[in-house]
């Protein structure tokens, strides 16, 4: 924001007295009748008197924040253009203070039907109107060009009257034969990603402020300012000038504007000067030069003479018929000329043409046309082998009974994670049933608590027509068992270790019970260390991964050897653990008579029932009495 008033400040300076290249001048005159000095224009008339002369109309720059600067720019491109031969009309128009947009483009509308309905008053040669202006009046200039033909338009939810009913000549044309747009703000919201100081997406920038309202809050309304809206192959031709140093308006704007005005069929040539910046070094006298040979060569092809003008117009479609595909669309024109007669009404779709009729009724029927968006015009050509083009008729061909493209089936593994359903097209409504049933515009979240399918179907709308139903069989795909494992493995310390096994399809591993990364290859445990160790495993069938199996790595003391002698002996058991004694003391047992603590015993002799000492308990001590000597090697199990 702050660099555009740095701007208008600067265009502000540069506003002075215009030196004396005219041969007649009339300042403040309003276009409108309404007294408003943002109505007012200037006209100047070249030194070199004739009858009459081709007119250009200049808008200045301001970020559309000035209503009275119709001076600027009179010195440079309105020299130029003077000493070319040209009229010039300077113009003011309402700022975006003094209106919201598009008030700004039906002034200018206004002030190009005032110099056409004034042309025997200022000796103005309307078979040649040009246009031109800098920075936002690039933008303005560029908008009048492409919305020529448009009265009122619609984006979305936002209908705004572009033509306007400003002043006394409303039965005058507001189309112009070309357009020199000079650095002119366009595709404002795609403006930031290109590089440069003014932040043209911001809620108070020159953008937001025409709107009334935040730039990215009204993309309808933003729609409608942008030149590009408009573009139909029937436009007059356009030259574009910008700078690639240009930090206020970037050099994309108008690379983005010449490749839409070309991709529609449009004659546009874009210069891109090196060094140039917001104004400096690109308004030049080499680049005026160019804008004149421009100008100069679009007049000398224009046939213009006093007869009267051909009337052609498209009375049926209406604007935005819809039809369903395949359409075969009746085509209805009138074209009259008071001068002689009508020799052909050529039709066409945006560029193309499509068909040709001879005679009154002028129609034609266009067959098998596909789905999309169409442009329509009626060329009437008469017998002096002059043309005139209709307003342009837009036509929706709707897709019919064609459901949206879906991926069908979708699996999940049961109890997984599941996503809204995808569909591709238009105003898609999802249903459960195939025929009936009530619509949702919410895409559904399959359940995967349950194995088995369910079918959910989508329809798209294209314009009142809604397509049949696409199915969409959504698989829940129940889990595998666990794998079979050795649920225990036992270890000495030290003692070699080999690498978990496990029966089951698509094994994983890994080291925590939920989550974590599977391990690239079966672990083998380390022995270094006394403790267990918890591994996991899984199996994976059909893409699901079942529960995982634990398998835990004990790792034990390693023997420890006492020596008995014959008779009686006392003995100390490891601290920890707990065994059997048969495991415990199965290196002396053999030669076992009598294991006894305080209380019970174990006698080798006793029948089953006396034999009331079952296990040995770790940390406790007990009189072992045996046969012969040995050794006893306590083994931890």
């Amino acid at each position: 924001m702050k660099t555009f008033k740095i701007i208008i400040i600067f265009l502000l300076i540069l506003i002075k007295g215009y030196g004396q290249d005219y041969s007649q001048k009339w300042t403040d005159v309003n276009y409108v009748g309404d007294g408003q000095i943002y109505h007012n224009l200037d006209i100047y008339l070249p030194k070199v008197v004739k009858a009459k002369y081709p007119v250009v109309l200049y808008i200045y720059g301001s970020a559309w924040q000035s209503n009275n600067s119709k001076t600027s720019d009179m010195n440079t491109v309105g020299a130029a253009l003077l000493n070319a031969g040209y009229a010039v009309v300077s113009i003011n128009h309402r700022s975006s203070s003094d209106a919201k947009f598009p008030a700004q483009i039906q002034d200018v509308k206004a002030a190009i039907r005032f110099v056409r309905g004034n042309c025997a008053k200022y000796n103005f040669d309307t078979c040649f109107v040009g246009i031109s202006g800098s920075s936002s009046g690039g933008h303005l200039s560029s908008l009048a060009g492409t919305s020529g033909k448009v009265k009122t338009f619609t984006v979305g939810t936002a209908t705004m009257d572009i033509e306007g009913s400003l002043g006394s000549f409303t039965k005058f044309s507001s189309s112009v034969n070309a357009i020199c747009d000079w650095f002119g703000p366009m595709y404002l919201l795609k403006l930031d990603s290109c590089g440069n100081t003014t932040q043209h997406g911001a809620d108070n920038s020159p953008g937001s402020l025409i709107l009334g309202g935040p730039i990215k809050q009204n993309l309808d309304k933003e729609a409608l300012l942008e030149p590009k809206t408009y573009i139909d192959p029937t436009d007059p031709p356009f030259l574009i000038f910008h700078g690639d140093a240009d930090n206020v308006v970037p050099y994309c704007a108008s690379v983005f504007f010449n490749n839409d005005l070309k991709a529609k069929g449009v004659q546009s040539e874009y210069v891109q000067v090196p060094g140039g910046q917001h104004y400096t070094n690109v308004h030049t006298a080499t680049n005026f030069a160019k804008m004149v040979t421009f100008f100069d060569g679009i007049k000398n092809v224009i046939i213009c003479s006093a007869s009267p003008p051909i009337n052609v117009n498209i009375s049926s479609p209406v604007n935005n018929d819809v039809f369903d595909s395949p359409a075969s669309i009746a085509i209805t024109a009138s074209a009259s000329f008071s001068g002689g007669t009508i020799t052909k009404v050529d039709f066409y779709n945006g560029a193309t043409k499509i068909g040709t009729a001879t005679s009154s009724p002028y129609t034609f029927t266009w067959s098998n046309v596909s789905s999309g968006t169409y442009s329509i015009t009626a060329v009437a050509t008469n017998n002096n082998n002059n043309v005139a083009t209709s307003t342009a008729v837009t036509v929706v061909v709707n897709i019919a009974s064609v459901p949206p493209t879906i991926t069908s089936p979708v699996t999940y593994c049961q109890n997984a994670i599941a996503s809204a359903l995808t569909a591709t097209g238009t105003a898609l409504k999802w249903y459960t049933l195939a025929t009936v049933g009530i619509a949702s515009s919410i895409a559904p979240v399959p359940s995967t608590s349950s194995v088995g399918s369910t079918t959910y179907y989508v329809s798209q709308t294209v314009g009142s027509t809604e397509s049949s139903r696409a199915a969409i069989i959504v698989t829940i795909t129940a889990l595998p068992v666990l794998p079979t494992v050795t649920a225990t493995i036992n270890y000495i310390q030290g003692a070699a270790a080999s690498a978990l096994t496990a029966t089951g399809t698509a094994l994983k591993w890994y080291t925590i019970a939920i989550g974590g990364t599977a391990l690239t290859a079966s672990p083998t445990p380390s022995t270094a260390t006394v403790g267990t160790s918890n591994y996991y495993v899984s199996q994976t069938t059909n893409s699901c991964e079942s529960s995982r199996a634990l398998i835990a790595v004990n790792v034990s003391t390693p023997a420890t050897k006492i020596s008995l002698k014959a008779g009686w002996n006392y003995i100390g058991c490891p601290i920890t653990g707990l065994t059997a004694i048969a495991s415990a003391l199965s290196s002396i047992w053999p030669n076992v008579v009598i294991v006894k603590n305080l209380e019970i015993f174990y006698a080798m002799a006793n029948a089953p029932a006396l034999n009331t000492l079952s296990n040995v308990q770790w940390g406790q001590g007990y009189y072992v009495k045996v046969s012969t000597d040995c050794d006893l090697d306590w083994i931890v199990r």
